[in-house]
Order: C-alpha cells, then structure tokens, then sequence
C-alpha cells in the first residue's frame, strides 16, 4: 500500500521534477556559456593590452623629423612615428611567434606596428589567404625588404613563390618577388635551380621597367 502511494504521488509531481530536472540543466548551460564568453574577453583584453604597450613603446621613440624625411623619399603609411629600425626590433623581442598579435598589429596600418608584425610573425603557420594579404598591403621599399627578410625567406617553397611574384603586374609584388629570389639564392642555393635560372629571362626584360625599385 505505502509503495503504490508513494508511486501515485511520484506520479503526480513528475511534471513538477521534470521541470526542476531541465531548470539546473539550463542553468548549467548558462554558467558554461558565461565562463566561455569570459575566457574570450580575457584574451581579448590581453590581446589589447599587448598592443597598447607597444603603442606605448612607439610614442617614446617617436621622430618627427625623420618621419617627415621618409615621407618626402616615398615611404608613404597611414601613420609613421619616425621610430628606428633598431628600436623597432627592440621592441619586438619580448614578443614573439605571436600570430594572433601580429594580425592585431597590422590592422593599425601603422609604420612600426607593421614592422613589429613582421618581426614577431611565425612564418611557419602562415596560411597562404594570409600571406597573400601581407604581400598586398607591401605599398614601399621598406615593407618589401623587411617581409622578404623576415617572414617570405621563411615560408615553405619561398623560391617557387618569389618565381610567381616576379610574374605580376603589381609592381611591389614582383619587387618582393626578386628580393626573395635574391635571398633565396644566398640561404637556399640548393632549392630549385630551376627557378633560378627562369629569373634571368624576367629581370633581362624588367631592365626598362617604369619603376625604379623594379630595376
């Protein structure tokens, strides 16, 4: 009798656990969800706090003069503090292989900030989309030779990508391309001699290119 009771007012309040049972089950949901949102707010506020630093580091170097000279030789950025390249690498050292932040840098589209994102990108996990995207905001001289250095030299097959920049039109693509063959010819003379040789016929024809930096 007491077990038929019992069942009968179990049965009876069912609904009543059933709800309880989903209210903890949304309830656990939602702590997951806050503590989620609030790793990725932490490493975006870490994130940013790494760049203000840097921009930090920036206005302590800044160069007025010098700024003002690199513009009228052409090395036109949004932004440029004038900063040296020696400072800049200073700066970079206690930050890197650090892809996420040298994405972060870049989106500045300031001078030392880009350089910086050069210096502290790891090459290695570069995806083709994003290399594509450093070679296309590369608008000077400057950006050129500090990618091919620091980054394009290290990315795998680098003589069969600076054979395909040399080929475009763009004229600071094909100038990467010919400073990464020129690279490659020094730190990785064994890699494909085919390509290197295939570079002679172009630079025979890029000799009357309209831009300087081209020839």
């Amino acid at each position: 009798g007491c077990d038929a009771a019992f069942f009968f007012v179990m049965s009876k309040h069912f609904n009543v656990f059933q709800s309880i049972k989903e209210y903890i089950k949304g309830k656990i949901l939602c702590v997951n969800a806050f503590f989620i949102i609030l790793n990725f707010q932490d490493k975006s506020i870490c994130m940013s706090s790494k760049l203000h630093e840097i921009l930090k580091q920036i206005r302590l170097k800044e160069n007025g003069p010098i700024s003002e000279l690199m513009t009228q030789r052409g090395l036109i950025y949004k932004k440029n503090h004038g900063v040296s390249l020696q400072d800049i690498k200073l700066i970079s050292a206690k930050y890197t292989n650090d892809s996420e932040l040298a994405d972060e840098l870049r989106k500045t589209e300031i001078r030392e900030c880009i350089l910086i994102s050069y210096f502290i990108e790891d090459p290695l996990k570069l995806t083709n989309e994003k290399l594509e995207d450093i070679l296309d905001s590369i608008n000077n001289i400057e950006l050129a030779e500090q990618a091919t250095i620091n980054i394009f030299i290290h990315v795998p097959q680098s003589v069969k990508q600076a054979y395909k920049w040399i080929q475009a039109n763009s004229i600071y693509r094909k100038v990467s391309g010919y400073l990464l063959m020129s690279k490659a010819s020094i730190v990785k003379p064994d890699e494909n001699h085919t390509f290197f040789k295939k570079t002679i016929e172009f630079s025979q024809k890029d000799f009357e290119h309209e831009s300087y930096h081209v020839r």
